[in-house]
């Protein structure tokens, strides 16, 4: 790419003849392309892997400051997607609306994802690693008894916003590859609660029941009974754990 077609292409107001430089476009330009950077997000993926770095550092040093164009990275792409996801299920997770959300050109989501599918893919996938890395964080952390890590879980699933859960499992629903994944993830879940009731002594069968209505708790619970109050609700968690560790 010629510097004349850069230079354009950085800030499409600026027209020049064909015997401009970008290096003469720089000399002249700092004030009012900083100006447009700092008002411009990202800039065409292709055009920023192959020229940034030689022109950030000749904008800079003659510009006189380290001058950088902000780019949204992939994590803030995919929480993006989530959001989308959570409010709008997975038809709403679309390049353009959340290009406009971010406050971004398309371009700068070519620079991490190859295409729409490619992004939810990565979503969904962040999403079950967040699972994973919530579940060993539990199994790392110690308690007195099982009976304590129980009310730990518990309390956890009373204050958590499920309906995120809630989309993906109807986007599954649609999707056979999402629902092998939610499955996956279902599976390593329904492990560890059945682990903590068999070491409060409950035999196979038993913490195998008690986990599955644990699980089930953790599915509806906030998204069914929307109105309770915070006060009923944490009544009701009490009681839900006796009843769980009643023989």
């Amino acid at each position: 790419m010629d510097g004349q077609n850069w230079t354009v292409l950085i800030n499409p107001s600026i027209r020049e003849d064909a015997n401009t430089k970008t290096s003469d476009f720089l000399d002249v330009g700092c004030a009012n392309n900083i100006a447009y950077f700092s008002a411009q997000r990202a800039l065409y993926a292709t055009v920023w892997k192959q020229h940034t770095g030689e022109y950030g550092r000749d904008f800079s040093a003659r510009c006189g400051q380290n001058t950088q164009i902000e780019v949204v990275t992939k994590t803030e792409w995919i929480a993006s997607a989530l959001d989308a996801l959570k409010n709008g299920g997975a038809s709403s997770v679309k390049v353009e609306a959340l290009a406009r959300a971010l406050g971004v050109t398309k371009g700068s989501f070519y620079w991490h994802f190859s295409d729409r599918q490619d992004l939810l893919a990565q979503t969904l996938e962040h999403w079950a690693d967040l699972q994973a890395q919530y579940l060993d964080g539990r199994k790392a952390m110690e308690f007195e008894t099982p009976h304590d890590r129980l009310r730990d879980l518990l309390d956890f699933i009373s204050s958590k916003d499920a309906s995120l859960d809630v989309s993906i499992r109807h986007w599954a629903h649609q999707e056979p590859w999402v629902r092998e994944k939610v499955e996956q993830i279902d599976r390593i879940r329904l492990g560890f609660f059945e682990d903590i009731f068999l070491k409060i002594g409950f035999d196979e069968e038993e913490a195998q029941l008690r986990a599955r209505l644990v699980f089930f708790y953790q599915v509806a619970e906030r998204n069914v009974f929307t109105e309770d109050k915070p006060e009923l609700r944490k009544r009701l968690e009490k009681r839900h754990f006796y009843l769980l560790i009643r023989r």
